[in-house]
């Protein structure tokens, strides 16, 4: 009877660490899950702030540059009529030296994406090798558990 008694009282206390090692690992699984959710949205949220401050830089760019070449137009029509050939290859230089320099800024902005792009990968790598360690030491405890 006491043999009965003892195995009972054991198979209770391991069917309670199952039950305990089940709904902590549903809870477990449950924050990576939350965890993965708010960083996948705290990142489109970002990355979409990023773009639209990019694209809102890139129109002030547009702006600038057109009023420049409509002034150099200007320029250049009332040289016409004055026949300053001399001012009027100064602005044309001066024009394609904005024209280089809205490339060279096009050129920057493209690597500021690009760089955007590997920081928020490096994101997204750190994020899940830490949710891997995480689901190794659940791992970890759980086999140490069954031991």
């Amino acid at each position: 009877k006491n043999d009965a008694e003892s195995k009972a009282a054991i198979s209770l206390i391991e069917d309670c660490f199952d039950t305990y090692e089940k709904k902590y690992a549903e809870e477990e699984e449950g924050r990576q899950f939350e965890a993965t959710e708010a960083f996948i949205l705290k990142e489109q949220s970002s990355g979409a702030q990023r773009r639209e401050l990019a694209r809102r830089r890139e129109a002030e760019e547009e702006l600038r540059l057109a009023a420049e070449i409509a002034q150099i137009k200007g320029f250049r029509n009332t040289n016409k009529h004055n026949s300053a050939r001399e001012e009027l290859q100064m602005k044309i230089s001066d024009a394609e030296r904005a024209y280089f320099n809205r490339k060279m800024v096009v050129a920057k902005a493209a690597q500021v994406a690009s760089s955007e792009c590997r920081l928020q990968f490096s994101r997204v790598r750190e994020f899940f090798e830490d949710l891997h360690t995480l689901k190794k030491d659940a791992l970890l405890r759980e086999h140490q558990r069954a031991m």
